[in-house]
């Protein structure tokens, strides 16, 4: 369970990253006035929370669920 569940933690962070990223670099406007902007960070940085906070909480209750359906054989 807990390499999975590190998986799911740096995929989570990998999202925090992409919001910092986002909110760090600054949009601009170049001289024939396009706007110059990071714009995919924000639905890459959605992404990544959705499925590292997901994941988390999948493999959290899976081991919820097998520890009441699956005693512990030592007990």
């Amino acid at each position: 369970m807990f390499p999975r569940l590190l998986t799911f933690v740096v995929v989570t962070l990998m999202g925090m990253g992409c919001a910092t990223a986002y909110a760090s670099i600054s949009s601009t406007v170049d001289a024939q006035g396009y706007l110059r902007e990071p714009f995919f960070l924000i639905p890459l940085g959605y992404l990544f929370l959705l499925a590292g906070l997901g994941g988390i909480v999948f493999t959290l209750l899976r081991a919820a669920i097998l520890r009441l359906v699956e005693p512990h054989p030592n007990s």
